[in-house]
């Protein structure tokens, strides 16, 4: 009997040759019976290298393909999620200066104040559009703890250049913050950048460093 581990799973099974050796063993009174086990022990061993194949391809190359389509679909989620709290800043941020207009004893002039915001987002995108080019695979990016977010208390913001890009998906800075929190220290290596309309995707690797 021999043990193979593969991609973490350990398969057991009987040597081709081992087989054989049984198969060939002259002790063996050549009865029905025992004609019958040999020819069904070979078809057991051509059906078990069929499917271990089978398996082998399908972990080497499937599931390369699935975990492609996996991260997509995060990423879609993740993009949506960030697409949703921007809106939520903004609305807040409208509410809180019609607030302070109101505490002036003004009438709030909406036009004045959506015009605000707004140069306040463009002015944002802009800087983003001229780090852009600075944002390459292989770039290093500097990741930063914001345990006082409003949004998220294990927020780590990304930063290129001293200028923050963005941030660690939430579906995934539990553990790091955490760990970044207890002295750990991580980088963060750029992959991908994808333009969606007035958003940069950015797909990164994150490593601790011992």
């Amino acid at each position: 009997m021999r043990r193979i581990a593969f991609n973490g799973v350990k398969l057991t099974f009987v040597a081709i040759a081992q087989i054989t050796e049984i198969m060939n063993q002259k002790t063996l009174a050549l009865t029905q019976e025992n004609e019958e086990l040999n020819r069904k022990l070979a078809q057991f061993a051509v059906e078990f290298l069929d499917l271990f194949t089978r398996h082998k391809e399908m972990v080497e190359d499937e599931s390369v393909i699935l975990n492609a389509l996996y991260l997509e679909k995060l990423g879609c989620f993740q993009l949506e999620l960030l697409q949703k709290k921007t809106e939520a800043a903004r609305l807040k941020m409208k509410m809180q200066l019609i607030q302070a207009a109101i505490n002036r004893d003004e009438q709030p002039d909406l036009q004045a104040i959506e015009h605000a915001i707004q140069k306040k987002f463009q002015d944002y995108f802009t800087e983003i559009e001229s780090i852009e080019p600075c944002i390459f695979p292989e770039k290093v990016l500097t990741m930063k703890r914001e345990p006082d977010n409003k949004f998220d208390k294990f927020a780590i913001a990304l930063y290129c250049d001293d200028i923050r890009i963005g941030f660690v998906p939430t579906a995934m800075n539990m553990v790091c913050s955490r760990l970044m929190d207890a002295g750990k220290l991580f980088i963060c290596r750029v992959v991908t950048k994808n333009r969606i309309d007035t958003w940069l995707q950015i797909d990164a690797n994150i490593y601790m460093v011992d």
